[in-house]
């Protein structure tokens, strides 16, 4: 993994993946809120009508001006079934508590509302664990496996429709369509992709 991915993680940059998954989901009129926000860096995608963003007050955070509430997704001020969407970017592995905080995701979506979780790898998790065990970030780090984020999502009432690591590989290779389909249907070829792998996007529907 290049120094460079770990090192810019976070600072303002926008994903193209990331973009390509909220506009895959998203159309206009439907109510959206993205938790953990920083910057608002996705919010152009947005009608201005649609999205708030949502973080915790923190002196991290770059621009304070971009964020429309501020809470502990522990807690959400919203009424039951406000929202059609949810989601969060890098987000879900500095959690406190992952289940309390999907508990209030699954409270305020709506019936069929589709909780959007965009997160590090295992492998870049652990990276970050250990950049920021040796920063002044006072930030706790929990690692998660596939197994993990599938529990944590059927314990809060979500159906994953949606889990991939593989696509976020980092490969430059035409050889990379073939390699990833070897390897995506067997263990092994899992572990490796846990190992390579920058993002895991996992899309979970409210039952």
């Amino acid at each position: 993994m290049r120094v460079g991915i770990i090192k810019y993680m976070g600072k303002g940059i926008k994903y193209k993946h990331v973009i390509d998954i909220l506009e895959n989901y998203y159309s206009k009129g439907l109510k959206v809120l993205e938790i953990g926000a920083g910057s608002a860096r996705y919010r152009n995608i947005f009608d201005e009508n649609d999205y708030i963003a949502s973080d915790i007050f923190s002196p991290y955070i770059e621009d304070h001006d971009e964020i429309d509430a501020y809470f502990d997704s522990e807690n959400i001020p919203f009424e039951d079934s406000t929202f059609d969407i949810v989601f969060c970017v890098g987000v879900l592995f500095v959690l406190n508590n992952a289940n309390k905080s999907l508990s209030e995701v699954s409270r305020v979506l709506k019936s069929g509302g589709k909780f959007i979780c965009i997160d590090y790898s295992k492998h870049i998790q652990r990276k970050l664990q250990k950049k920021d065990k040796s920063s002044s970030y006072n930030i706790k780090h929990y690692v998660y496996n596939d197994k993990d984020l599938i529990s944590i999502f059927n314990n809060n009432n979500f159906k994953i429709v949606f889990l991939d690591i593989s696509r976020y590989l980092v490969i430059n290779s035409r050889w990379k369509g073939m390699l990833l389909n070897l390897l995506k249907y067997n263990g092994v070829g899992r572990r490796i992709l846990n190992k390579f792998g920058v993002w895991r996007v996992a899309v979970g529907e409210k039952r």
